[in-house]
């Protein structure tokens, strides 16, 4: 009883904490660094002037693949790998699948779309549990992911687009820590000028999309 208590009054002062606060100057930096052609796309210089629209800390199931080997085989182009560690990002295999075929990736698209975290252990238990993934977050027609950096092994940023007022798209910025799977959503809700085309991340276009 006592540690749920102490995990709400975490939970809920986190809440309060990041409400209105900025991405960090380390993320602000790497996103500059990162994703200059999704800053250009919607007109901004930064992420200074973005503020939190959630936060929480990611409670999930872990899923684990039957085919692991033809998962991470046919998707390894795809993910978006930690420079160190066992980690990395899916945002791919649930709602963009990809297939090979006459030796070209070929992409189909539906229009929900899953973020996965993927984990290739290097222990295994007796079962062959071990290499898993677990859904960050989930977006339908309102929104996308669209490219993914890691800041070190533990952290990374993910961003994409927020459909608002019908056909206007704002910018969407996601953070999040493996080590305490706390997830933070960023957007900015007034571009410089309206935006109505969406976004397309880099590995889109090597399945023509």
């Amino acid at each position: 009883m006592k540690k749920c208590l102490l995990l709400l009054l975490v939970t809920f002062f986190l809440s309060v904490q990041c409400l209105f606060a900025q991405p960090n100057a380390v993320v602000q930096q790497h996103v500059a660094k990162s994703f200059p052609q999704w800053l250009q796309h919607f007109g901004i210089k930064s992420v200074a002037k973005f503020t939190t629209a959630d936060s929480s800390y990611i409670v999930a199931e872990m899923e684990y693949p039957e085919n692991w080997v033809g998962y991470t085989t046919l998707y390894d182009a795809f993910f978006y790998k930690a420079p160190k560690g066992p980690y990395f990002i899916d945002m791919f295999s649930v709602g963009r699948s990809v297939a090979l075929e006459n030796e070209k990736y070929v992409g189909y698209f539906e229009p929900d779309q899953a973020l996965l975290l993927g984990k290739n252990s290097t222990k295994l238990s007796a079962e062959g549990e071990g290499n898993a993934t677990f859904q960050l977050s989930y977006c339908g027609t309102a929104c996308s992911f669209e490219e993914a950096a890691w800041l070190n092994e533990n952290e990374v940023v993910i961003v994409g687009n927020q459909s608002i007022d019908g056909d206007l798209v704002q910018p969407m910025l996601i953070y999040f820590n493996v080590q305490n799977n706390l997830k933070i959503v960023y957007t900015l809700n007034i571009t410089p000028k309206p935006i109505t085309k969406l976004y397309s991340g880099k590995k889109l276009k090597w399945i023509g999309m």
